[in-house]
């Protein structure tokens, strides 16, 4: 799949309007910039197509995502927003254990989107991102209460982005996308409640640093206007 991005992307771009042989009239003609909202689709697909077997993870937690470009030459402003907060609760005869996981992502930087035919659309830029994860878990043993122990991991950075969308109607479309990020990571543990070791040393703060590909694992379900 990488491969083939690569061989889309030597292809001539030259501007981010959709070619216009064959193309629906545009609406409205005095725009100088099309907006693009997007949604993950992976969850609806798997209601609706049975793959079998076991479904791989999605490493992508962006769930919404916008843009706005020209329709003269593509540039354009690009922003990605991920969050979600689960509890859960487990019961044994001997333990209860329960946790609560926060995460939030967002990224936002410059792109430009360029039509490789009438139905593929190319898009690649830069992003700036900030994410954090707060993990928070109770233990119980009967009615003594264990330590609360809360894992808080904060990340930014930068990279590049590259998505390819196709475009099967004048305002909807399907795509995917890959990112190489390079992060900054930050994580702190802290342990409070009962039996927690003395305060000036339950913190322990590490510092760590990560470069990866994320791959082109989700599809986005995107609408243009």
């Amino acid at each position: 799949m990488i491969c083939v991005i690569l061989l889309l992307a030597g292809h001539k771009i030259l501007a981010q309007d959709r070619p216009v042989e064959d193309s629906e009239p545009a609406p409205n003609n005095s725009k100088t910039a099309s907006h693009y909202i997007g949604i993950q689709a992976n969850q609806l697909i798997r209601q609706l197509i049975s793959f079998g077997g076991n479904n791989s993870a999605i490493t992508n937690p962006y769930l919404l995502t916008w843009s706005v470009n020209s329709k003269s030459n593509g540039a354009g402003f690009s922003t990605g927003l991920g969050y979600s907060s689960v509890q859960t609760k487990t019961t044994d005869q001997f333990i209860t254990t329960t946790s609560k996981v926060d995460d939030f992502a967002w990224r936002f930087g410059f792109e430009k989107k360029s039509y490789l035919s009438r139905n593929w659309l190319l898009s690649f830029g830069g992003d700036i991102l900030i994410e954090s994860n707060k993990a928070e878990t109770t233990s119980s043993s009967g009615s003594v209460n264990n330590p609360t122990i809360t894992t808080t991991t904060k990340r930014s950075g930068f990279g590049p982005r590259l998505s390819l969308n196709y475009q099967f109607h004048h305002r909807l479309m399907i795509g995917t996308e890959a990112s190489y990020y390079f992060k900054f990571i930050n994580q702190k543990q802290k342990v409070t409640g009962n039996g927690s070791p003395n305060p000036s040393s339950n913190d322990q703060d590490t510092h760590l640093r990560s470069f990866t590909l994320t791959l082109p694992a989700v599809v986005f379900l995107i609408m243009k206007f």
